[in-house]
C-alpha cells in the first residue's frame, strides 16, 4: 500500500500537472510582480461601530448655531434703538436755498447716526451667519418655501427695486445713500430692514429660538422704561453730567483737558453742555423726537401684554408656578413703565394706534376673556392707574384732539375786506398786527402777496408802486424814521404790512414787511427772487416763488397739527411719482421749501424746513415711489391676514407662538394706524421689521403644530361620532 502522504486526488491536479495550492502560489507571485499592492489578498473588514456622540457637546453645538444666527436679530431690533452717540458731520448744503448752511458747515447728530451704521453691520453680520451655517445645497432644494414666504420675498424685492431705482434717479444721491440729517433711512438702511425681515422670517424656527429673542427685547423695553420715567418726573439721563459723558466721544484738547473734563466743568458751574429743545418732563427716551415714542410702544405695549398673560394663563403646564408668576410681575413692570412713557411723550398720534390695539384685543381675545379674566384684570387695573397718574398729560392732548378734528368743517380765521378804503388816518400803527399770508408769487417786475384774503402787488417801474388784485393803484406815504419805509393808505393792508426797499449787491431789493418778519425780494436779470430765511450776511441764498400745488384741507391747514397742510402740499407730488420716487429718504427735497407763506401764516415760522408729510404711506410715496407704497401696504396686509388665519387663533397648540403672535398682530396693526399721522425713522424701523418678521415666524410655528394635531382631532371627533 503507498503512503498516504504521496495519495494525490486526481481533481487536485490540473493539465499543468500542478495542484490547486501551487496554482494560488503561482497566481499571487504574478500578481505581487504586476502590483505590489495586491500582493495578498485582503480579509473583509467588519464596519466599526458608529462613536456615540456627546449629548452635551451637541447641545452646545446648537447653542453655538443658535447664537450665530439670532445675535445679529438682537443687534437689529433691540440693541440699535439704544445708541444715542454725537457726531459732527458736513453735508453739501450750500446748493439748498432753503437751507442756512454750508458745504463746510458740521451738522451734529446725537440720536440716528449710529443707530444706521448698527442697522448695516446687523444686516452684514446677518449675511455672514446665513453663509456660514447654511444647511447642504441638497437640504436647500428638497425645502419648499410657504406661499407667505414666496410673497413676503416678492413684495420685498418690489420694494427693494423701486427704492434702488429711486436712488439712481435721484439727484442728490449724497442723502439718499444713507439717508438724510435726523432720519438716516436712505437706500442702504432700507435694503437692510428688506433683507433682516426675509431672514428672521427664515431663521426663526422654534420656541427656544423665540425665547433667546425675548430676553434681550424684554431687557432693552425696561431700560427705556426706566429712561422714559426718569424723563418724564424730570430726572432725565441724559442732562446728568454721566449720561452726557457717555454719549461724548472722548477727545483731547490742546490745552490738556478733554471733552469729558469739560463736560464735568459745565456742570459744576450749573451749565448744562447739551440742552436737548425738549420741555422739562418731556418723554423722548432714546428717539430723538417725543412724537416717535408712542409710535414704538404701539408695537411693544400688546407684546409685553401678551407674554404676561402667557406666563399667568391658568391652563398652562410645566415649569414652577412662582418662577411664572415672578415673570409675569416683571412684564408687568415693563408693561406700566412703557405706558408710563406712552403718555408722557404727549403725543395724541399715538392714541390712534391704542384704540386699534383695544378694538383687536377685544376680537382676538373674544373666546378667552373668562378664562383669563384674573390677568386680564390684574391689567386693566395697572392701565387705569397710569393713566391717572398722568392725567394731566393725556387729558389736555385729547381735548386738542379734539378741537383740531372740529377745525376739519371751521372757515378760514379772516374775512375778505372788499374794496379798497382810502384813507389817511388810522388808530393801528402800520404793520403792528399780524396777517395771514396765503400766497407769495414773485415775477418779472412784481411781487404778489395775498394778505388776509386781499391780493397786495409790488411793482417796480421806474418807481415803486402799490396795487391791489384789481390792479388799482394804493397810495403810500413814506413813515419819518430814515428807513425807506412807506405805509398803504388802505384800511385792507395798513395794519399789516409796510413797504420799503434796500439794496443788495448793487441791486434794489424791495422789502414787504410784517409784524415780524420782513420779506426781501431782490431784483435779479431773471426777475424778483425772494431772499430765503437760510441767506446771510456771507452767503446769499435766494428763490423765485410761483403757485404752489395744493389738494385739500383749503379752510383747515393746521388740521391735525399742521398735517392737513403737510398732506395738502404732498399729495401733489404723486402724479409724477408713480414707479419711482425722489430718492429714498429724500422727502425734503421734493416738498415745495419755498412755500414761505403757509410756513409763515399756518406754522408760524418761514425759517421752518420740512423733511417729513407725518404719514409714512405717503412718505414712501414721494421717496420710492407710489408702487413701493403698495408694496409696502401689502407687506403688512400680508402679515396681518396671516396672522388672523394662524397664530391669532389661539388653539393652544404652541402657547408662545400663538401668544407673541397675537401680541405682534396687534402691535403691527397698531403701528399701521398710527404711520397714518407719523412717519418711520431709522428710530423705529429697526423694531418694527424685527417684530413683524417674528410674528411672520410665529405664524408657521403655530401653523405647523396645528397641522400636526390635526389628525388626533380628526381622531376623537370620528370617536365621539361612532360613540
Amino acid at each position: 500500500m503507498a503512503n498516504s502522504k504521496f495519495q494525490i486526488n486526481a481533481e487536485d491536479i490540473n493539465k499543468e500537472g500542478l495542484s490547486s495550492k501551487a496554482l494560488d502560489q503561482r497566481d499571487a507571485g504574478i500578481a505581487k510582480r504586476k502590483d505590489p499592492k495586491k500582493a495578498e489578498p485582503q480579509a473583509t473588514k467588519e464596519p466599526k461601530a458608529p462613536k456615540e456622540r456627546d449629548p452635551r457637546l451637541e447641545k452646545l453645538a446648537e447653542m453655538g448655531i443658535r447664537t450665530v444666527r439670532l445675535l445679529p436679530i438682537v443687534l437689529f431690533g433691540f440693541g440699535s434703538i439704544l445708541l444715542v452717540r454725537r457726531i459732527d458731520l458736513t453735508r453739501p448744503m450750500e446748493q439748498l436755498f432753503w437751507s442756512p448752511l454750508g458745504d463746510d458747515s458740521l451738522q451734529t447728530d446725537f440720536f440716528n447716526y449710529y443707530k444706521m451704521l448698527t442697522v448695516l453691520f446687523s444686516a452684514l453680520l446677518a449675511m455672514l451667519a446665513a453663509f456660514f451655517t447654511a444647511p447642504p445645497v441638497g437640504e436647500l432644494r428638497r425645502r419648499k418655501a410657504s406661499k407667505t414666504g414666496k410673497a413676503a420675498a416678492s413684495l420685498c424685492a418690489v420694494y427693494a427695486l423701486t427704492a434702488a431705482a429711486s436712488y439712481l434717479a435721484c439727484d442728490y444721491k449724497a442723502f439718499a445713500l444713507t439717508g438724510a440729517l435726523d432720519r438716516f433711512e436712505g437706500l442702504l438702511p432700507t435694503l437692510a430692514y428688506l433683507f433682516m425681515l426675509l431672514y428672521i422670517m427664515t431663521v426663526v424656527k422654534s420656541e427656544k429660538d423665540l425665547k433667546f429673542l425675548l430676553w434681550p427685547f424684554t431687557c432693552v423695553m425696561g431700560i427705556l422704561g426706566v429712561l422714559g420715567v426718569g424723563q418724564a418726573i424730570g430726572k432725565d439721563f441724559f442732562r446728568t453730567t454721566l449720561g452726557q459723558q457717555l454719549i461724548t466721544p472722548l477727545v483731547k484738547y490742546s490745552d490738556g483737558t478733554t471733552s469729558w473734563i469739560a463736560i464735568a466743568t459745565n456742570a459744576i458751574r450749573g451749565v448744562t453742555t447739551y440742552d436737548f429743545k425738549f420741555g422739562e418732563g418731556m418723554v423722548y427716551q432714546t428717539v430723538y423726537n417725543p412724537n416717535y415714542v408712542p409710535f414704538y410702544l404701539c408695537l411693544v405695549l400688546p407684546v409685553l401684554a401678551m407674554l404676561a398673560l402667557l406666563l399667568w394663563d391658568p391652563d398652562r403646564e410645566g415649569g414652577k408656578k412662582s418662577l411664572r408668576l415672578l415673570g409675569g410681575a416683571a412684564l408687568l413692570a415693563v408693561y406700566g413703565m412703557a405706558l408710563w412713557s406712552f403718555f408722557c411723550a404727549n403725543s395724541a398720534s399715538g392714541y390712534v394706534g391704542l384704540a386699534v390695539m383695544f378694538v383687536l384685543a377685544l376680537v382676538l381675545l373674544r373666546n378667552h376673556l373668562i378664562r383669563l379674566l384674573k390677568p386680564l384684570a390684574v391689567f386693566v387695573l395697572v392701565t387705569a392707574v397710569v393713566m391717572g397718574a398722568v392725567s394731566d398729560r393725556w387729558l389736555p392732548e385729547v381735548k386738542k384732539a379734539a378741537g383740531l378734528a372740529a377745525q376739519a368743517l371751521a372757515t378760514p380765521a379772516y374775512a375778505e375786506e372788499g374794496p379798497a378804503t382810502v384813507s389817511f388816518e388810522f388808530e393801528k400803527a402800520p404793520a403792528s398786527r399780524r396777517a395771514s399770508i396765503d400766497k407769495l408769487v414773485t415775477g418779472k417786475n412784481y411781487v404778489t402777496m395775498t394778505v388776509n384774503g386781499n391780493d397786495f402787488m409790488l411793482i417796480i417801474d421806474d418807481a415803486m408802486i402799490c396795487a391791489d388784485g384789481d390792479q388799482f393803484m394804493l397810495p403810500m406815504l413814506p413813515i419819518d424814521d430814515g428807513s425807506n419805509m412807506y405805509y398803504i393808505c388802505d384800511s385792507r393792508f395798513h395794519d399789516y404790512i409796510k413797504v420799503g426797499y434796500v439794496f443788495l449787491e448793487k441791486d434794489p431789493c424791495l422789502i414787504i414787511a410784517t409784524y415780524d418778519y420782513q420779506w426781501k425780494f431782490h431784483l435779479t436779470d431773471e426777475g424778483f427772487k425772494f431772499v430765503t430765511p437760510g441767506s446771510s450776511e456771507t452767503q446769499l441764498k435766494e428763490t423765485a416763488i410761483g403757485e404752489i400745488p395744493s389738494v385739500g384741507f383749503e379752510n383747515n391747514p393746521k388740521w391735525g397739527s399742521n398735517r392737513g397742510l403737510l398732506w395738502s402740499r404732498t399729495l401733489p407730488l404723486l402724479k409724477s411719482r408713480l414707479l419711482i420716487g425722489e430718492g429714498p429718504d429724500c422727502f425734503v427735497f421734493a416738498y415745495p421749501q419755498e412755500d414761505y407763506a403757509a410756513k409763515y401764516t399756518v406754522q408760524r415760522n418761514p425759517a421752518i424746513i420740512n423733511n417729513k408729510p407725518h404719514n409714512m404711506y405717503l412718505q414712501r410715496a414721494v421717496e420710492t415711489g407710489f408702487v413701493s407704497m403698495l408694496a409696502y401696504i401689502g407687506l403688512i396686509v400680508l402679515f396681518l391676514l396671516d396672522s388672523f388665519k394662524n397664530s391669532c387663533r389661539l388653539k393652544g397648540h404652541a402657547r408662545l407662538a400663538e401668544y407673541l403672535g397675537t401680541g405682534i398682530c396687534m402691535g403691527v396693526a397698531a403701528f399701521a394706524a398710527t404711520g397714518m399721522l407719523n412717519d418711520t425713522t431709522i428710530c423705529t424701523g429697526p423694531m418694527f421689521y424685527t417684530l413683524m418678521g417674528v410674528g411672520f415666524a410665529c405664524n408657521r410655528m403655530a401653523e405647523k403644530e396645528a397641522a400636526k394635531a390635526q389628525p388626533a382631532v380628526e381622531a376623537a371627533e370620528t370617536a365621539s361620532e361612532v360613540a
